[in-house]
């Protein structure tokens, strides 16, 4: 609807009074001065409202409007339109209304909209801008104002309505102080769902204070029965009751007027719409003082001020207001509110009953010397205001001239009618060159536009500042800004405009060279790989790249990456409390000096954290920035690197130990060869023998398993039944198991053939079963070990190793023993790793049986669970199956006849191989001293066939004896006989000075066949 502004009517009593005195001053006025019609026509004005007509929320906010737009300048010409959307929410609803509105108002352009409740708000931050596009809007009566509320709303001003529910909820407390529980009246409509927001914040501060009991989602029945329970000591505090648990609507005066019917103890609440209808009162959000408040800000945009520099008021006007009825019934006393209260049906007093006939007679009194003294003093103040206006004209004239900023006054043609010499300084131009000129011929064709714009909201009565170019004579382009207004003449017709126009061409340079400088930091600031934020003072984030997004991803419980947290919340669901630095709790903590911390997040990322303070002098900071860099892969890396090297060192210490070992296994496994062909005919002794041999086989398998276990070593694999090698290791531990433990197999595999070297696989399971005894040996338990055939699909990967995709054999060896402590997977794979206790392992064990899985092309897996076992899962390549060797005759030996040159600084091992030499048919020259060989050699060194050296001796090592020996006589057959596995055999160095090269412990019918076939080749 359409009406003009009203003001508010005073009563008859006072017109009648004072209608005649009126009367007089007004005709004196007119008849003093000539009058004319104004010129003027309204200023129109849309207020559009969320709810309907007759709810008093909107009727409050109308009378605030009303009351306010009234004091107006101008006359105002209002459009009420009530989107009616408590009662109405159909799906296409906003939709339509906009087509609604654009028909209706076709035509007609608002000076403003002012917009009542969060609905009304959000159809004009959307359909709205369309169909009133460009209109500055103002809005009153949003609920709980969020910086996330005002994303959308450019060209948008208004005032707040957030209830005060902390200082509500102190005043009912003080009033009575005897309260031990308060009773929370809420709604579950997104209103009351943002109340509850706010009650939660400030519920906790009452903690020792008071108990707090919410109605919040409850049917009405089941509220007023709950009500109707409360007794002394109970309070209630009541916010929205619109709709209950049923869904059922409820109107204000309707809920609450049934709530205080059904309640024994005193109702405060936070709305003025509850007020008279049961709560005694409070600190009162009003909707009177909403529109109050909004009217002013439409006057200030009616009076020229942009929208955009307009404040949001942010703090809800809200008033301390009381009903007194309500008071007297809870003996309440006046004196004992806030000052300035607002009390309602307080009874008059004598003077309230007749204060307008008091002040009519007071007025009557006053307008009558008013009138006398108007008479005589209106022909001084022509002459004066004549006199004034003179002098304001020379003033003006005076103050446009020295000015500094250009003055340009145009006819409604866009002809210049007069400007200041500023403004002919600055286009480099005489008064004369720009008075009678049109302004557009100061500018470029693409910059007319600009002015021919602005000159039509010129003759539509708008004010306006903007920028455009204007042109030297020389073809240079000065940035001005323009402050413009319209001009009218006596009779209100249009007769051009003004405009202040000010060079701004060098804030303009440098606001590009801000922009560039920003780009290019943004650009750092993007590109770098560590997570940046910048944080305020308070420890609220600013500013974030997307590194740090990626590292610190959104989640449900958190603000997006677009709101204001403080870094403490954003980090908070990934690393522990502990975890967090000091800082990031109190970042005033922070000097000028940056401050580093490494921290692990709770998915085992770690992160190095670096923190710098933002200063702009020496004694105050504008925020901080905390740099997070993810050196989880570099620390990988360099555990690695560490690891490689240890393993290394070991494998170093591990090597000489072989040797030393593998020169005592010799002697045991030759002599024990030479006795298996010298009792070949005794059955009894040849069976002892092979054990003895099968012993000192299983050393040597294992003497080369501790060198292995630190770096890859050549195996001599073959294919092999897993299964008989499960059965042989099942049959060793059960003659030295406690009786308290079991042991069983569960083969379930239609294959099982790997192709492995069996001593290193039967070192394997013996390591993992003995491991699986240690840890049921105090309580007992049951050792499983399972034969299973698996299938991977695709690449798996178990620690660092990465399996192909095929068919693999499962080896499964399951305890039920004390299990493994958290934590302690990832090391028991590490060299001198144990949990055992002192002098019960070295820590090896595992170390040997990871090398061991890695070099036959596996991998090796561990679950464990504290106090309910242990699984280790070994995975082999599956092979095609072979018939096994049973063969255990003794090999044929390679007999033959000449002289043997040997070297070797062991006398026990020299000992054992004369012994070997001669069971073969050669007759040996022996030495321990490689020096006084050579010397020997030099004497006679046609008197041998063959040579046979060992590699590590002091003085002369074997290789350089051999090259001695090959500068004497090149073509002597050299044999190397080594313990030191480092050495490969097909060393190019070793094949040029070595015909042939041997590993120690030595095997006869190895031994027997390098011979024959070094004598065989040699051109000797």
């Amino acid at each position: 609807m359409r009406f003009s502004l009203k003001l508010l009517q005073p009563s008859r009593l006072w017109l009648r009074s004072a209608g005649i005195t009126v009367t007089v001053v007004l005709a004196s006025f007119f008849l003093s001065h000539p009058g004319h019609a104004d010129p003027l026509s309204p200023t129109d004005i849309l207020i559009l409202h969320s709810y309907h007509y007759g709810y008093k929320w909107t009727d409050d906010i109308t009378k605030g409007l009303d009351d306010t737009l009234s004091q107006s300048r101008v006359p105002l010409a209002l459009h009420v339109e009530y989107m009616d959307t408590k009662r109405v929410a159909s799906p296409n609803y906003d939709e339509d209304l906009a087509a609604f509105y654009q028909k209706k108002f076709q035509g007609i352009r608002f000076a403003v909209i002012v917009c009542s409740d969060n609905n009304a708000v959000q159809f004009m931050a959307s359909r709205g801008r369309t169909v009133f596009p460009g209109t500055p809007v103002v809005f009153c009566g949003f609920n709980f104002l969020r910086k996330e509320d005002l994303v959308d709303l450019k060209g948008f001003t208004g005032v707040n309505e957030e209830a005060d529910l902390g200082a509500g909820i102190d005043l009912a407390l003080t009033l009575h102080p005897a309260t031990t529980t308060l009773y929370i009246i809420n709604d579950r409509t997104p209103t009351g769902l943002r109340v509850m927001d706010r009650l939660d914040e400030i519920v906790p501060s009452y903690k020792d204070r008071v108990d707090f009991t919410f109605l919040d989602n409850l049917s009405m029945p089941d509220l007023l029965a709950t009500l109707r329970t409360l007794s002394e000591g109970d309070l209630v505090f009541h916010t929205f009751f619109f709709r209950d648990q049923s869904g059922r609507f409820f109107e204000y005066d309707d809920s609450i007027q049934q709530i205080a019917r059904n309640c024994p103890v005193p109702i405060y609440g936070a709305w003025d719409f509850s007020l008279e209808n049961g709560i005694i009162g409070g600190l009162l959000t009003s909707g009177y003082f909403q529109g109050q408040a909004a009217g002013k800000l439409a006057l200030r945009i009616l009076d020229g001020e942009p929208v955009d520099q307009l404040p949001i008021i942010t703090e809800s006007p809200n008033r301390y207001m009381f009903d007194y009825q309500r008071m007297a019934a809870f003996k309440i006393r006046p004196e004992q509110l806030p000052p300035d209260s607002i009390i309602i049906n307080k009874p008059p007093s004598l003077y309230q009953q007749y204060r307008h006939a008091v002040w009519a007679g007071i007025a009557g009194l006053i307008l009558q010397l008013a009138i006398i003294f108007y008479l005589t003093s209106n022909i001084m103040r022509r002459r004066s205001v004549e006199r004034t206006i003179r002098q304001n004209q020379n003033r003006l004239n005076m103050i446009l001239e020295t000015a500094n900023e250009g003055f340009w006054e145009i006819d409604p043609h866009a002809v210049g009618v007069n400007v200041n010499a500023e403004l002919c300084a600055m286009l480099h131009r005489t008064r004369t060159e720009i008075i009678g000129h049109p302004l557009y011929e100061f500018t470029d064709a693409a910059h007319q536009a600009i002015f021919k714009e602005q000159l039509a909201k010129r003759r539509h009565g708008e004010r306006s500042q903007y920028e455009n170019i204007l042109l030297r004579p020389d073809g240079t382009a000065v940035h001005c800004q323009f402050n413009s207004s319209p001009l009218y003449d006596e009779a209100g017709r249009f007769t051009g405009s003004f405009a202040m126009v000010t060079d701004i061409s060098q804030r303009k340079r440098a606001e590009n060279t801000l922009k560039n400088r920003e780009a290019m930091l943004r650009a750092i600031f993007e590109s770098t790989d560590s997570g940046i934020a910048v944080i305020d003072e308070t420890g609220h984030i600013s500013q974030i790249n997307n590194r740090f997004h990626q590292l610190f991803l959104h989640t449900d419980d958190l603000p997006s990456r677009d709101h204001a947290v403080t870094l403490k919340e954003r980090l908070s669901p990934y690393l522990s409390h502990s975890a967090i630095p000091e800082a990031i709790h109190k970042p005033s903590i922070l000097s000028s000096s940056e401050k580093s911390w490494r921290v692990r997040c709770r998915n085992g990322r770690v992160l190095d954290v670096t923190a710098y303070s933002l200063q702009c002098d020496d004694n105050h900071s504008n925020g901080y920035v905390f740099s997070f860099r993810d050196v989880t892969d570099t620390i990988r890396l360099e555990s690695q690197l560490l690891q490689s090297q240890k393993m290394e060192a070991l494998g170093t210490l591990t090597s000489g130990i072989a040797h030393d070992f593998n020169n005592i296994l010799a002697a045991i496994l030759g002599y024990t060869e030479i006795l298996q062909y010298q009792f070949k005919h005794r059955p009894d002794a040849l069976k002892k023998i092979a054990r003895v041999l099968k012993a000192s086989h299983r050393a040597k398998a294992l003497v080369q398993q501790i060198h292995s276990f630190s770096r890859p070593q050549q195996i001599e694999p073959k294919p092999f039944r897993a299964g008989l090698i499960v059965k042989e290791v099942i049959k060793l531990l059960q003659a030295s198991l406690p009786a308290n433990i079991t042991i069983k197999i569960d083969a379930r595999t239609k294959r099982d053939t790997v192709t492995v070297d069996p001593g290193q696989i039967h070192q394997v399971l013996m390591n993992l079963c003995s491991n699986a005894v240690h840890a049921m040996r105090s309580e007992g338990g049951e050792l499983t070990v399972i034969l299973d055939n698996v299938r991977f699909d695709s690449s798996k990967q178990f620690m660092d190793i990465v399996l192909p995709e095929g068919d693999y054999l499962l080896l499964q060896v399951n305890d039920t023993g004390h299990g493994m402590f958290l934590g302690i997977e990832d090391k028991i794979f590490d060299p001198y790793f144990t949990t055992k206790a002192k002098g019960q392992g070295t820590g090896l064990g595992l170390s040997v049986t990871l090398g061991i899985v890695k070099n036959h092309g596996g991998a090796i897996q561990v679950k464990s669970i504290e106090r309910q076992g242990t699984r280790f899962m070994v995975y082999l390549p599956l092979a095609e199956d072979a018939t096994p060797d049973n063969d255990d005759t003794l090999p044929l030996l390679t007999m033959g006849n000449g002289k043997v040159f040997l070297v070797d600084d062991e006398s026990d091992l020299i000992e054992m191989m004369k012994e070997m030499i001669h069971h073969l048919g050669y007759q040996p020259t022996a030495f321990t001293d490689s020096q006084r060989a050579l010397a020997a050699f030099r004497e006679k060194p046609e008197a041998f066939d063959v040579a046979i050296l060992d590699m590590a001796m002091p003085g002369l090592s074997g290789v350089e004896l051999a090259e001695a020996m090959r500068a004497i006589r090149p073509a002597m057959p050299i044999i190397l006989c080594t313990g030191y596995k480092d050495q490969p055999v097909a060393d190019p160095h070793l094949s040029k000075v070595f015909n042939r090269v041997l590993m120690k412990p030595l095997e006869l019918h190895l031994l027997a066949e390098a011979i024959d076939r070094v004598l065989t080749s040699s051109p000797d």
